[in-house]
């Protein structure tokens, strides 16, 4: 609140008077009044097509701060011709237009004064779709830099002036555009960002959408406006965007629509990031999509470390333990751990800490429940069933399912148990485990899935591994997913037994489908760590 003080304190609506004014063209230098400095020299754009994004904004915002608008002309019109990516794959043209359309210190009304001063002198030098789309933006930016997030009801009535001017004007910029020769997918973006503040109706939005798809098919900043949009935050019911999200791998085919899922849902994580990785029906992104998504940016951008750190950033936040000992290791190994990325999972501390968290015990060769050599204690009997159902105890609703042991279906070359639902059904197997009261337990194991859905439609049931007794599961899988990592940290207290297994069902709700389950382990962990 202090930054839209000292916003309206030293600005008052001046500025964006200043705004309106720019539209039909008019722009002083003495009414914007001189830069604080000289601008700086241009980085030489010779190289940039090779450059990471964050290299690439820094040349393009360099190259306007200079002045030097025939290489921002003719940079541009070759990123929207090709529809380039910078070296870690992030959209050119999107970051183009990022490094145009922000001043070097959001706080600072003069840096606001001298962007918009080298924007017009741009457009003066080439009045073009490009210099429409960039003022149209920075306009946007404006008006959501004024607004600060807040809603509506919390906004003052200089705020929500700003705030609508300032949007009203961006509007009337972009449609303009529009009419400009050649295209510019980017424009479409940004007049969505206006269609979100202004309320446009839904048809209006999709229509947008859609005409900027044919233009560039999987352009995400399109989509990561039409995600906002939907969101239960402005103009969409509980689970829309989720809905809007869940599609777009199907809008866009092969592996690059799981790379644009990842673009679009990972913008959307600082706004939503209370419950950004969904359990059930509860959270943003989907984990196993997500997963997928960043498997193809690490193949087809082997220097893309940011999406590297993001992706085992939110292994953690997802509780897969395997991949994000992998990734995390790896980032060390290679010296690329980017600690401000690791917000994402409480902090790069709180991670470590949770990584390096291992049960206790260790077994012999050969002993424990799953004979598969040393490591921690296995309190499970017959956790790989190789003995088929031996220790097991099968719990079919109605007798609307079964369970038996799979050998053709295998996990790190260990049989699983198969449970199949043929009509609406709730199958639980399960065995009772001898516990230490007041004692930390970790179950985890692996699930795959093939065409589960829950009957009442709310993503609440599917494939998890239960505690008996209550409602504490490992998170669900659902749909069809390949072998996916699950884990639960479960404290005994008072108890001295506890029921756990694989479950395809719940109390509240009946599923259909197939979901395989292999290596089962429950293994005590250390006391936690005084304050946690």
């Amino acid at each position: 609140m202090t930054h839209v003080i000292g916003l309206l304190s030293r600005w008052g609506l001046r500025l964006a008077f200043l705004i309106c004014g720019f539209v039909g063209g008019a722009c002083a230098d003495e009414t914007l009044g001189s830069p604080k400095a000289d601008p700086p020299a241009a980085a030489s754009p010779a190289d940039w097509r090779t450059l990471s994004s964050e290299d690439f904004k820094k040349v393009v915002k360099d190259l306007l701060y200079a002045a030097k608008y025939d290489h921002l002309d003719s940079m541009v019109a070759e990123i929207n011709e090709q529809q380039l990516r910078t070296a870690d794959g992030d959209s050119a043209l999107g970051t183009f237009f990022l490094a145009v359309s922000k001043p070097r210190d959001l706080d600072d009304p003069e840096d606001w004064k001298v962007l918009f001063q080298r924007l017009m002198g741009w457009k003066a030098r080439s009045n073009t779709i490009y210099t429409a789309t960039a003022i149209g933006r920075t306009q946007v930016n404006y008006a959501w830099q004024a607004r600060t997030g807040a809603p509506t009801r919390r906004l003052s009535p200089e705020q929500l002036q700003v705030f609508v001017s300032a949007i009203a004007q961006a509007s009337d910029t972009l449609s303009n555009g529009l009419q400009m020769p050649g295209h510019c997918v980017e424009l479409y973006a940004r007049l969505m960002w206006v269609g979100i503040a202004q309320g446009w109706p839904l048809e209006k939005m999709n229509a947008t959408l859609d005409e900027a798809l044919t233009v560039v098919p999987d352009y995400y900043p399109c989509l990561i406006a039409m995600a906002v949009y939907t969101s239960q935050n402005w103009h969409g019911k509980p689970g829309d965007m989720e809905k809007f999200l869940a599609s777009i791998p199907g809008r866009i085919p092969g592996d690059h629509g799981y790379e644009t899922y990842v673009r679009t849902a990972m913008d959307l994580q600082p706004i939503f990031r209370k419950n950004f990785i969904r359990n059930g029906a509860v959270g943003t992104a989907d984990w196993p999509t997500l997963k997928k998504g960043f498997e193809v940016i690490s193949r087809t951008y082997p220097g893309a470390w940011r999406d590297r750190n993001q992706f085992a950033a939110c292994a953690c936040l997802a509780k897969d333990r395997p991949t994000a000992r992998r990734l995390f290791d790896d980032l060390t190994a290679r010296h690329q751990v980017m600690a401000e990325v690791w917000s994402i999972a409480g902090g790069l501390e709180a991670a470590k800490k949770w990584l390096a968290d291992e049960p206790v015990s260790q077994k012999p060769e050969g002993a424990g429940g799953d004979g598969a050599g040393p490591g921690p204690a296995n309190l499970l009997a017959n956790a790989n069933f190789q003995k088929g159902l031996d220790g097991w105890a099968v719990d079919a609703w109605a007798k609307k399912g079964h369970a038996e042991p799979d050998n053709e279906e295998r996990h790190q070359d260990h049989p699983s148990l198969r449970i199949q639902n043929a009509e609406w059904g709730n199958v639980y197997v399960s065995q009772k485990i001898t516990v230490k009261p007041n004692t930390r337990y970790r179950l985890s194991g692996w699930i795959k899935t093939r065409d589960v859905e829950d009957q009442k439609k709310t993503g609440t049931a599917g494939a998890t591994l239960w505690i008996g007794g209550g409602w504490d599961a490992t998170r669900l899988v659902g749909q069809s997913e390949d072998w996916t990592y699950v884990e639960l940290d479960v404290e005994s207290g008072a108890k001295t037994k506890i029921e756990i297994g694989p479950r395809l069902g719940n109390w509240g709700d009946t599923v259909m489908g197939t979901a395989w389950f292999a290596d089962l382990s429950l293994a005590e962990l250390p006391p936690a760590a005084s304050g946690e």
